[in-house]
């Protein structure tokens, strides 16, 4: 698609990626303020499936209740010419897969833990608004993201943070159930009771949300296997401790890590603004100076200095159900850290 497309009353500019459900574009709107928005399309192949239609719609309704700064706004959901659309916030910046890949190859160094802690502090805030989200009638609309992994925390060239996708979110506004046989997200992620197909609440996310501090601060993943051989790992909570890849991060900041990473949930923090509450606390003493300020202008260096294109990550990973009960034998050992109190 070219400048002269539209889809709507929107211009397209660019494509910016492809997602499991549609294709992302910049546009702008044609009939009023050339402000960008971003277009998340849903493809052709996806609309002609009801199920996976009917999962594209339940993001939109998600998407459409959620109003706060550290979550990617939503504007409007259409349907034009038979193709269905969300009008999202358009984000200028870097993901934060790309910003890990981009500081990491292109300017040969790790990202500052300082902006490591604010970007995770504000993530959590927006997923903490969205976890205690209520609808007109007061009742709790029961969000669970069950995706969050780095290339869905956005960060701005202001250095603003920003939650984006909740297309596998467990919500009661969703009306169907996800595709039979197939868990959605990406394993490394992934909490250990999703993984067992088991409910998932607030703190699926605190779990996943300290897999990605665990790759932020070690600058590796807690699970390097791929696919379904990762999943007995998972279950049993066996993976380097993060002073053993890193002997110089401070204990307050591991002992934060392994906490959020607890196979039992019921040893996890409660919920995301305990998990942000205790990294701010750490950040203090020891001596952090967390400002979106720095953070802005370091997105807005790496992107200067980075080249145009660096190369992604290997795809998603994605467990057949088939694949779960393979592994699911491998019961979890006493390997869970204790939390922090």
């Amino acid at each position: 698609m070219g400048g002269d497309s539209y889809i709507g009353r929107y211009r397209i500019e660019e494509h910016i990626a492809t997602g499991g459900m549609g294709e992302i574009y910049r546009a702008t709107p044609a009939d009023g303020i050339p402000k960008p928005v971003a277009l998340k399309v849903i493809r052709p192949e996806v609309d002609a499936d009801p199920s996976l239609r009917s999962m594209f719609e339940a993001e939109a309704r998600v998407a459409l209740a959620l109003s706060h700064a550290n979550v990617v706004q939503t504007f409007e959901v259409e349907r034009n010419q038979g193709r269905l659309f969300l009008a999202m916030e358009h984000v200028d910046g870097l993901d934060l897969s790309k910003l890990l890949r981009t500081v990491t190859r292109a300017l040969c160094q790790p990202l500052p833990w300082r902006h490591v802690l604010l970007i995770v502090c504000d993530a959590l805030e927006g997923l903490d608004y969205a976890h205690r989200s209520r609808g007109a009638d007061g009742c709790s609309l029961g969000i669970v993201h069950r995706d969050i992994s780095p290339s869905n925390i956005l960060v701005s060239c202001e250095g603003e943070v920003k939650i984006a996708d909740f297309g596998v979110a467990v919500s009661t506004l969703r009306t169907h159930h996800s595709l039979v046989g197939t868990l959605k997200g990406k394993l490394v992620y992934m909490a250990p009771e999703q993984l067992r197909g088991e409910s998932v609440d607030a703190r699926a996310d605190v779990y996943s949300m300290g897999a990605v501090l665990y790759e932020m601060l070690t600058g590796r993943r807690p699970f390097t296997d791929s696919g379904a051989a990762i999943i007995p790992d998972v279950l049993a909570g066996r993976f380097p401790r993060p002073r053993e890849v890193r002997p110089d991060l401070p204990t307050a900041l591991e002992e934060i890590v392994l906490t959020a990473m607890s196979t039992a949930r019921e040893d996890r923090f409660r919920t995301a603004a305990a998990l942000a509450d205790w990294i701010r606390e750490a950040a203090w003493e020891l001596g952090y100076v967390l400002s979106n300020i720095d953070l802005g202008a370091f997105v807005r260096r790496v992107r200067e200095e980075a080249p145009d294109s660096v190369p992604p990550p290997a795809s998603s990973d994605t467990v057949t159900i088939a694949d779960r009960e393979r592994t699911v034998a491998a019961r979890p050992s006493s390997l869970r850290p204790s939390p922090v109190p």
